[in-house]
């Protein structure tokens, strides 16, 4: 069964929004892109069930800031609320990253990973896996193979080990990306 897996990074969780400023950029040193949504307009804010809070992570002030590295197997998409606090990493797992015309694309591999704050717990740093069954059932429906599960399990792994260690590239910028980006109007 051929099943389309790909997804044009910014045109991801941008449900419920009107007006979205967009701002795309290949960061060299990094190897990836950063994709920028600043929320100007919703039709209805979505929100975040984090630790018994319900967080906004969609309105108008919120924005949404992504990275697709080139050479991994995994996109990070950041949650920032309209007080510049970043309340959620998702990180989904993928089967490969690349560029096209002048924008960042994955192929999904179903497994994703919550990345959850302070801002959101109230209490510290929280991991856990999402999406699991989606993997499974899609192993099952023969849409990905025995390798491509295990690739998205051991890039998890991989990440699990690097946020304990807070050695993650891409999670340790923070909001810096998106401070330059407003001050100077590029990354």
């Amino acid at each position: 069964m051929k099943v389309n897996r790909t997804r044009r990074v910014k045109d991801m969780y941008m449900r419920g929004t009107v007006k979205v400023n967009k701002y795309i950029q290949k960061i060299d040193e990094l190897n990836a892109y950063i994709t920028i949504k600043e929320i100007e307009e919703v039709e209805e804010k979505n929100y975040l069930h984090i630790n018994g809070n319900e967080i906004c992570n969609i309105d108008k002030g919120c924005a949404v800031i992504e990275y697709t590295p080139l050479d991994e197997n995994y996109n990070v998409r950041a949650f920032m609320n309209n007080n510049y606090e970043i309340v959620l990493y998702y990180i989904d797992m993928t089967l490969r990253n690349y560029e096209k015309d002048g924008e960042a694309y994955y192929e999904d591999l179903y497994l994703d990973f919550y990345y959850e704050t302070p801002f959101g717990t109230g209490i510290g740093y929280y991991m856990r896996p999402d999406d699991a069954e989606e993997l499974e059932a899609a192993y099952n429906d023969g849409i990905v193979s025995r390798e491509e599960c295990d690739l998205a399990w051991n890039t998890f792994t991989k990440l699990e080990e690097e946020l304990k260690n807070k050695q993650n590239k891409f999670i340790n910028r923070g909001i810096k990306d998106y401070v330059n980006y407003k001050i100077y109007g590029k990354v």
